[in-house]
């Protein structure tokens, strides 16, 4: 009993082994190429949908343009082509004209429209139509043989006709003006961060003395001699106390000055003095010698109280050897006044 059941149990192992031997009966399964991409076609609004559907050519390169061809039947009138979608980015529709039936195709029932297509996929490719017709794979292939081969890449080529010890000598001199550039450029900016040397400026009540002096010597009228006296107060007050009082009025003096910080009675008489001197300009009443003696006596004691001996600036020995002569003349003729003598004192 055991031998039987053993025998029967091999029997039906062999007979399986032979059975998945043998080959399947009936007709072959079709093969379908690997990796198909399926591009679905559609109208851009609801219309009847074409009955067949042809791609042409049957293959092609990478980049060149395919036809979709549309068969409609008879009787049905299609949308234009411009309605015609596609869900891929890799099929890009090519405006064309009249395009010709490429022949070889069965003939039409009823309307025929071909679209162009630029196809940018390699592999092979179908197209489809929802609840429709579906065309025939078409296959792309790229624009080289073998994508996985690498290409040999030869030596750089040597530059012909020129000798190597000539580019060698450029490339030194290049280099040596490259650096004498750099140094140059190094030396100047060193230069540059240095502090320029300029020499002080001497005391302005120098000018200034002169400047009256002049004045003494001239034959000027009443208004010109107060004119001229508050021309050179301005031009003191700039050299002084650096205020741009050559283009200033006694208000604007006063403004200024107090915003530069200098602030006291000095600063206020000079300021007077110009106002006074400018209102004598256009006053409509006689401007007589002892006005003009009042202003060249306050404005030697305005100047007195704040000048500046040259001690430590160097000044050329004539020019201060003047200035202190005007002065002491300018002194003599107008001398001081008790407000002056006591600031002096002080």
């Amino acid at each position: 009993m055991i031998r039987v059941r053993c025998g029967f149990a091999l029997g039906l192992v062999l007979a399986s082994v032979v059975a998945a031997q043998m080959p399947p009966s009936g007709p072959p399964p079709v093969a379908s190429p690997p990796d198909t991409a399926m591009v679905h076609l559609s109208w851009s609004v609801a219309a009847p949908a074409p009955t067949a559907i042809t791609v042409w050519p049957d293959s092609l390169t990478f980049g060149q343009d395919a036809l979709v061809i549309l068969d409609h039947a008879d009787g049905t009138v299609p949308l234009p082509l411009d309605s015609l979608r596609v869900d891929v980015p890799w099929l890009e529709p090519v405006p064309a004209g009249a395009l010709r039936d490429p022949g070889g195709l069965p003939p039409a029932e009823g309307t025929r429209q071909l679209a162009r297509f630029r196809v940018y996929r390699e592999g092979p490719w179908r197209a489809v139509w929802a609840d429709g017709p579906t065309s025939r794979a078409q296959t792309v292939i790229g624009r080289v043989d073998d994508p996985q081969a690498v290409e040999p890449v030869r030596d750089p080529r040597s530059i012909g006709g020129v000798p190597a010890w000539l580019l060698i000598l450029a490339g030194m001199l290049l280099a040596a003006l490259a650096g004498g550039m750099l140094w140059w450029r190094w030396r100047h900016a060193r230069q540059a961060w240095q502090p320029a040397h300029r020499a002080l400026a001497p005391p302005a009540w120098l000018a200034a003395a002169v400047a009256l002096r002049s004045l003494e010597q001239r034959s000027l009228l009443g208004r010109e001699h107060l004119d001229a006296v508050a021309s050179v107060v301005r031009r003191y007050l700039e050299g002084r106390f650096h205020l741009a009082a050559t283009e200033m009025t006694a208000p604007e003096i006063r403004v200024a000055a107090h915003a530069a910080g200098w602030r006291g009675p000095v600063i206020a008489g000079f300021a007077d003095l110009v106002a006074a001197c400018d209102d004598a300009r256009y006053a409509p009443d006689h401007v007589g010698s002892q006005r003009v003696f009042e202003a060249m006596q306050r404005t030697l004691d305005l100047i007195e109280e704040v000048r500046v001996e040259p001690i430590w600036t160097p000044v050329p020995p004539d020019a201060l050897a003047e200035a202190r002569s005007a002065w002491a003349q300018l002194r003599q003729r107008y001398p001081a006044t008790a407000d002056g003598d006591r600031r002096q004192a002080c």
